[in-house]
């Protein structure tokens, strides 16, 4: 973008849908942007909402995939911050998550909700459209916030933060740098590991245009959530709750590290080892799935 455009509030004279939507003819479009029909085969999410009764905070997975790292990271929520979690997958991997061992225990136990959707896989925009979609938001245990997590993420058990040092936020995530691609600044970091108030995320959904978005649904909600007056973290506390972009040593959690400089990365998996496992790329040579298979095959061997 040639100006600077400042933040949602600063575009949208009201919170009308139709000024919301001359607003974001502003931005730039994203390729990421979300795909409401590419989710729409899917059809309605399988299986009710979790019975459980309403907790502080729950969890949400969206993993289509036989990801080698999927069950470890939905067992370390589980245990780790002793919350329940929804994890909403495809037929493809059905058979994958119920043959593991903490997945059947955690299920009797209700500490885990599989909401099966009708997609084989699905892309960013497709992510997107569906985080924000209402729909979804039913299918979760019931909780005045959801931390929502992905594959390459983890809670970092060394953090002297806990759920409990961000609740007052309405939506945090990693850190992240501004402008955004759209053109906005936008608070509360990115969505891949973050906390989010069930309540501003419903409002912020029924209240915008979701549909005319033109970016990802992090944007999305941490423009929206502090257009409609909610808490959204800034810098300072978005790298206290994870490290992405940037190494903060006592973050309470991991996101995508993948970026961070050969020395920070050391300094990272020291503090906080689980995070190896946040790595995309490759490590030594290796890409990582490979590299954590063959570990897992030399150690089974031993």
């Amino acid at each position: 973008m040639s100006a600077p455009l400042g933040r949602l509030r600063d575009l949208a004279v009201s919170s009308h849908q139709a000024d919301l939507t001359s607003a974001y003819q502003q931005l730039k479009v994203l390729p990421t942007a979300p795909d409401f029909e590419g989710i729409a085969t899917a059809g309605v999410l399988l299986g009710p909402s979790a019975t459980e009764g309403s907790v502080a905070v729950s969890g949400l997975i969206v993993e289509m995939r036989e990801h080698w790292n999927l069950i470890h990271v939905v067992k370390r929520v589980i245990t780790q911050l002793g919350i329940p979690v929804t994890l909403v997958h495809s037929a493809g991997n059905r058979d994958f998550i119920l043959a593991s061992r903490f997945v059947k225990s955690a299920l009797k136990r209700g500490k885990l909700h599989l909401v099966e959707l009708g997609l084989s896989n699905i892309n960013r925009a497709q992510y997107n459209a569906l985080l924000m979609s209402e729909n979804l938001w039913g299918t979760i245990f019931p909780a005045r916030q959801v931390l929502v997590f992905q594959t390459d993420s983890t809670i970092c058990s060394s953090s002297p933060y806990s759920l409990k040092s961000f609740e007052s936020i309405d939506y945090v995530g990693s850190f992240m740098r501004n402008p955004r691609p759209t053109g906005l600044e936008i608070a509360g970091g990115n969505g891949g590991l973050s906390l989010r108030n069930v309540s501003r995320t419903l409002e912020a959904i029924r209240l915008g245009v979701p549909e005319h978005w033109p970016g990802g649904e992090d944007d999305y909600f941490g423009a929206h959530i502090e257009l409609f007056g909610g808490n959204v973290a800034e810098d300072d506390m978005c790298k206290r709750f994870s490290s992405q972009t940037v190494f903060e040593e006592r973050s309470f959690g991991v996101h995508n590290i993948g970026g961070l400089a050969r020395k920070d990365f050391a300094r990272i998996v020291l503090y906080c080892p689980d995070a190896v496992r946040c790595h995309r790329g490759a490590l030594f040579g290796w890409p990582l799935a490979e590299l954590m298979s063959r570990f897992r095959r030399e150690t089974s061997a031993a």
